[in-house]
């Protein structure tokens, strides 16, 4: 096993690890998206273009929920 892979870019790293032969298995996730004034424009629409993809990438086993929050959060779906 190699240990994944890094990804580097403007000073943030995501480490991906996945063993080698492992069958998928079911995922839980919750989403907690910043929809504040800071989150307009270009990050925002970053934000959904990459959780558009992820999305795209579950399997019919994986559930997800949302939570939103700007001053407040919200759950959104379940």
């Amino acid at each position: 096993m190699d240990g994944g892979d890094i990804l580097i870019r403007d000073g943030y790293f995501v480490h991906f690890i996945s063993p080698e032969n492992l069958a998928p298995i079911a995922k839980n996730i919750i989403f907690v998206i910043d929809k504040s004034g800071s989150m307009s424009g270009e990050r925002i629409e970053k934000t959904k273009e990459a959780f558009e993809y992820i999305v795209q990438d579950l399997n019919d086993e994986d559930h997800f929920q949302i939570v939103t929050f700007e001053s407040s959060a919200y759950k959104v779906q379940s």
